[in-house]
């Protein structure tokens, strides 16, 4: 009956899924319009190239509410590297006016035209088993192998796949998600044949998880060579692992997704999720409910790529729930966001923001080796509260905090040698709880989906 039920909701997700012929109409043409600027600005510019489109819109493999149209410009071996990036640029400015900086290897455009997004991508041209440049230099190599190799019903399921993916937060390989990229989901496709094989298998992943498509890798090199909880042998690159962005926490909430929706299929799984606003006093409100408080650090003025950004938040935040946690504070999440313009922010909620000055510090055995060494330390240190004394076998001693303070804590560490790269020299806000209504709209609703945390899924497990 659940099998039943499955192909069911598939059909009509499907549905959904399927660009309609207007809409299909408006990308192509865009397509369209776009190779021709960049060919006829690149011609203009006296570089000899190949200008070619790649990704899920050349392949067909697009969502209608989720489009990139990838332009690449293949440049021969002999173009400078250091001027890749200035290529990007200069056909981005002069073809559509605006765009955003970003980076792989090397940087590239990104522009916005209506709700579509157009990436111009510089890369080397190369054949299949060359050596690369960058990473990028592949992605051609990518879309030919799978031109080949997809059909219309592969083609159905990929966008049902990637509707999901989305659906439950796992579509993107960038830093922000850590998750599924495209070409990683129509690999699955390909390998499985459809998706409900691919849901089934997937229900039952145990990592790590090993899929070679063309046989071409030796699977114990690869477990040895690749630490990750899926290992996707690049069809074009026996020595790359496609999955290797993706987390081991999206990958068992993919897992966890599919054993969801084969409990209990709903449309509910492939649908876009509506973002949730926080305004300061229900953020107070489920802290008062929790009984806890939230630490807040905003750097801010920045002017940094988006993905240097989220890799800065994400590096600060565990160096910061590393620093409390070392010096007593309980920490029960902390996370790092960024706005991708020019605010990096870090937020933790604590059991509380202030701990006993005092703590208690085990010390060596009576009689031991290390027991002059420990009461010399100890007995005259300014900070010692209480002790030393024994209790059972072992010396004991009672020391005074440095400090027992969160946001005191963080300041110290922030203006110290140790400091993240990024926040040295800078002015960092720190704000508390009772602060929040100062932390930026974008900022709070981050906090508030920290603080409300759950799986989209968990009610379909059971």
């Amino acid at each position: 009956m659940q099998q039943y039920d499955l192909i069911s909701v598939l059909e009509r997700v499907s549905e959904l899924v399927t660009p309609s012929k207007e809409r299909r109409e408006k990308v192509e043409g865009l397509l369209r319009e776009s190779l021709f600027k960049v060919e006829s600005i690149i011609k203009d510019m006296g570089i000899n190239a190949e200008v070619v489109p790649v990704g899920s819109v050349a392949r067909d493999t697009w969502l209608p509410d989720d489009i990139d149209i990838d332009i690449f410009i293949l440049l021969s071996r002999d173009f400078p590297e250091d001027k890749l990036g200035s290529v990007a640029v200069e056909v981005a400015r002069r073809a559509f006016g605006s765009y955003t900086l970003r980076y792989s290897e090397h940087p590239y455009a990104s522009c916005r035209v209506d709700d579509i997004d157009i990436e111009i991508v510089p890369a080397y041209k190369i054949m299949k088993g060359e050596k690369i440049v960058s990473s990028a230099d592949r992605t051609p190599l990518h879309n030919n192998y799978l031109m080949g190799k997809l059909n219309s019903n592969l083609r159905k399921d990929i966008r049902i796949l990637k509707a999901f993916a989305k659906s439950i937060g796992v579509y993107g390989a960038e830093v922000k998600v850590e998750g599924f990229s495209g070409y990683l989901l129509e690999l699955l496709i390909l390998f499985y044949g459809d998706f409900i094989s691919l849901v089934r298998n997937a229900a039952d992943w145990r990592p790590p998880v090993f899929i070679d498509i063309e046989r071409i890798a030796s699977k114990g090199e690869a477990l040895k060579k690749f630490d990750s909880p899926l290992i996707v042998i690049d069809p074009v690159d026996p020595n790359r692992n496609v999955a290797s962005p993706l987390s081991k926490t999206q990958f068992f909430r993919f897992v966890a997704a599919c054993r969801a929706l084969l409990n209990k299929p709903t449309e509910e799984m492939f649908r876009s999720r509506k973002e949730i606003s926080f305004t300061p006093s229900r953020i107070k409100k489920e802290l008062l409910e929790r009984g806890t408080d939230i630490i807040v650090l905003l750097v801010e003025d920045l002017d940094l790529p988006p993905d240097t950004l989220w890799t800065q938040a994400k590096y600060i935040s565990k160096r910061i729930r590393y620093v409390l946690e070392e010096n007593g504070f309980r920490v029960l999440w902390c996370a790092g966001h960024t706005d991708e313009k020019s605010t990096v922010a870090v937020a933790a909620e604590l059991e509380s923001l202030e701990i006993p000055k005092a703590l208690i510090r085990e010390g060596p055995p009576v009689a031991s080796q290390g027991e002059r060494d420990f009461l010399i330390k100890h007995i005259s240190d300014k900070n010692t509260l209480s002790g030393p004394y024994i209790e059972g076998d072992r010396w004991y001693v009672v020391k005074r905090r440095r400090f027992f303070n969160a946001a005191d804590l963080i300041s110290d560490y922030l203006s110290g040698k140790n400091a993240p790269k990024l926040v040295r020299g800078r002015k960092v806000r720190i704000v508390t709880g009772n602060e929040i209504g100062k932390v930026p709209e974008e900022i709070r609703n981050f906090i508030g989906k920290n603080l409300l945390r759950e799986e989209v899924f968990t009610e379909m497990l059971v």
